[in-house]
């Protein structure tokens, strides 16, 4: 006997069968069709999104830049190992460039920067008085730091070094007597 249907009726079941199964097919086919359009509008949507909030992102951190580098003060931001891992233009003016990467305290040992007092003031190469500001970052690894220029003027200046003298001598003064204690 041969595969073959050879009832009529037999045929008519196997059409019918075929034709539910095409249908079934071209439905579902067109139902993955619609998936993949709509897929394909929402990755679009998302990645149009996701380059608008890039470049939101990008002009908001060229607006730091900028207000970064037009700060009046020197800024520098400092690693756990003091390092410098950024130096707004006022910083690599007084203090001279390239800083990246460099630590601070060979900064200081570079440029001959000495303390003044007992304040948190440094004297800079070039006669400069400036405060120095030390603050941890959200981050809590790097820490900015932070120099104000404050050196006085003309008859301020002369006031300002003979009070510093004045200080230093008071110091050294203390000291011995703790000494000689």
């Amino acid at each position: 006997m041969s595969d073959r249907p050879s009832d009529p009726q037999q045929l008519e079941l196997a059409h019918r069968a075929f034709s539910r199964i095409t249908v079934y097919l071209e439905e579902t086919f067109r139902e993955l069709e619609d998936r993949v359009i709509t897929l394909g509008r929402s990755l679009r949507a998302s990645r149009v999104d996701r380059f608008r909030r890039i470049a939101e992102q990008e002009r908001f951190n060229q607006r730091l830049v900028t207000l970064f580098d037009s700060l009046p003060v020197a800024v520098l931001v400092l690693d756990p190992l003091e390092r410098v891992v950024e130096a707004n233009e006022i910083a690599r003016g007084w203090l001279g460039s390239p800083l990246i990467s460099e630590i601070w305290t060979s900064i200081r040992t570079r440029l001959g920067i000495t303390e003044e007092g007992s304040q948190p003031l440094l004297v800079l190469p070039n006669g400069r008085w400036v405060h120095v500001t030390l603050r941890n970052l959200e981050d809590q690894t790097n820490r900015l730091l932070v120099l104000t220029d404050v050196t006085p003027d003309g008859d301020e200046l002369e006031a300002s070094s003979a009070a510093a003298w004045r200080e230093g001598l008071q110091n050294k003064k203390s000291k011995h007597v703790d000494l000689e204690d």
